[in-house]
């Protein structure tokens, strides 16, 4: 949830119209914890923390290498971040299991990017020890799909969101049809670069190769892969991690995610763009 829009934001962003208030933004993003070992701990910086009433004005915080990744234009800048908050774990309908953390450091992207990353604050290490067993689950589930159905799915996309910052929502449906934008020199080689590092994390699934996949690809100057699908969604869902199967480099299949990025109402469908890379 984000309670702030940057008066920095410029004329044709499309939040324009809301900066310098307050008005909420949700969205959904994903977690990637590439160093769960690598604790720091630091004041809580954020005066107004729900935590005060137990932890005490002057507590602290554990600080990891744990990044959110979001849609592009739901955080513009470190204003925007200093009045966001990310809630973990919705377990039922009404809230019960929810751990509430605030956003931490914004990481630099590209202004072009659909994607943003920024850090978070941990003030129980029971959520780090949470999110770990998530990361091995999804290891896990990810390496036991077939070849084949990994090619299959790639005809289909799956949105997996928490729309208005509710209980989880997963939607499928099919892809329509891909556009291609940014074709130039100097993108498509950084796309054959990008490439390697997406084989390193086919071969290992090591969830750190991921991470910095995931950190060059909002860094980097690349052609672009628009995808358009038709799986429902609603307010909140910007950010949410859509899987549409499969992409394969070097002769390895792998599964691939994107995030969810807007709606196109002359189109009437979703869309993400995601890097086209060079296999």
């Amino acid at each position: 949830m984000v309670y702030w829009t940057s008066k920095q934001r410029p004329d044709d962003d499309v939040c324009a119209r809301f900066r310098g208030t307050q008005n909420p933004r949700a969205a959904s993003g994903k977690v990637l914890l590439s160093n769960p070992k690598d604790i720091k701990v630091r004041r809580c910086p954020v005066a107004h923390c729900h935590r005060h009433r137990d932890l005490g004005p002057d507590h602290t915080i554990y600080v990891v290498d744990a990044k959110v990744s979001t849609n592009g234009r739901v955080i513009f800048d470190e204003e925007e971040l200093r009045n966001t908050t990310v809630d973990f774990f919705y377990d039922s309908g009404n809230g019960v299991g929810l751990v509430r953390e605030y956003g931490y450091q914004l990481f630099p992207s590209r202004s072009t990017s659909d994607v943003r990353y920024f850090s978070i604050g941990v003030h129980d290490l029971k959520l780090l020890q949470r999110l770990e067993r998530v990361d091995g689950c999804r290891s896990a589930c990810f390496k036991s799909i077939p070849h084949e159905a990994l090619r299959a799915m790639s005809a289909h996309a799956i949105v997996i969101s928490h729309p208005h910052g509710t209980q989880k929502k997963i939607t499928v449906g099919n892809v329509v049809r891909i556009t291609e934008e940014n074709l130039t020199p100097d993108s498509q080689a950084n796309a054959k670069m990008l490439s390697e590092m997406e084989k390193m994390w086919f071969e290992t699934r090591s969830q750190l190769a991921h991470s910095q996949m995931i950190a060059a690809m909002g860094q980097l100057s690349l052609p672009v892969y628009k995808v358009w699908y038709d799986a429902a969604t609603c307010l909140g869902s910007a950010g949410a991690p859509v899987y549409f199967g499969a992409r394969q480099t070097s002769g390895i299949w792998g599964p691939y995610e994107a995030q969810h990025a807007s709606y196109d109402i002359d189109a009437k469908l979703n869309y993400f763009k995601v890097p086209r890379f060079v296999a």
